[in-house]
């Protein structure tokens, strides 16, 4: 898909990539993509993606199924490639890093319909307060890893460790300059609400 269709609107963030992890299992929905299970009559895919888009230059979307249906969203689509399924979220972040075309890529996850309008904001200062190439959301319960902001210099990094068996991207952070933005986890649907599209 052509970049300028990806990008929208001209963002304050000009230099922050989106990337939405859509290639999980979905083992707790019964195994459907939860991207396009409905809540509120739309899927969830859209509601990330209408608070999303204003906060970055340019979306990517990390699927391994139904990767046309999402590509009419008029957002770029990676494939999580050379994975077998249930590697869980770190490889979707790899791929999404490879991809992004700006310094700094913002992570969500698709399943998140109140995804703050003012995430990327709230990143770029925890990671500029501590000097930080990633940021991560962070609560009582400890770290949010799927909410995240990640310097896409760390891309090579990022794949080397994924090709090394390294599966927790908590852990991957934990080798770099983390910065925590505290504060209560946006909620995740994890079960089915609505039905499936």
């Amino acid at each position: 898909m052509n970049a300028a269709h990806a990008s929208g609107p001209a963002s304050p963030n000009s230099d922050i990539s989106g990337g939405i992890l859509a290639g999980g299992l979905g083992l707790r929905m019964g195994g459907v993509d939860k991207g396009w299970v409905l809540h509120d009559g739309r899927p969830l895919i859209q509601w990330v993606l209408q608070a999303l888009r204003p906060q970055v230059a340019e979306v990517w979307i990390s699927a391994n199924r139904n990767l046309d249906r999402y590509a009419r969203l008029d957002a770029e689509v990676v494939v999580d490639d050379g994975a077998a399924p249930g590697q869980g979220p770190f490889v979707g972040m790899v791929r999404l890093l490879e991809s992004a075309r700006r310094p700094w890529l913002l992570c969500v996850p698709c399943d998140t319909p109140t995804l703050p309008t003012d995430l990327a904001a709230q990143m770029r200062a925890c990671v500029q307060r501590d000097a930080a190439d990633i940021a991560v959301l962070a609560d009582a319960h400890g770290l949010h890893p799927t909410f995240c902001l990640i310097r896409t210099a760390l891309a090579a990094d990022a794949r080397a460790a994924f090709d090394a068996g390294e599966r927790a991207p908590r852990r991957w952070f934990a080798g770099h300059r983390l910065a925590r933005l505290c504060g209560a986890a946006p909620v995740n649907l994890n079960a089915p609400a609505g039905a499936v599209d």
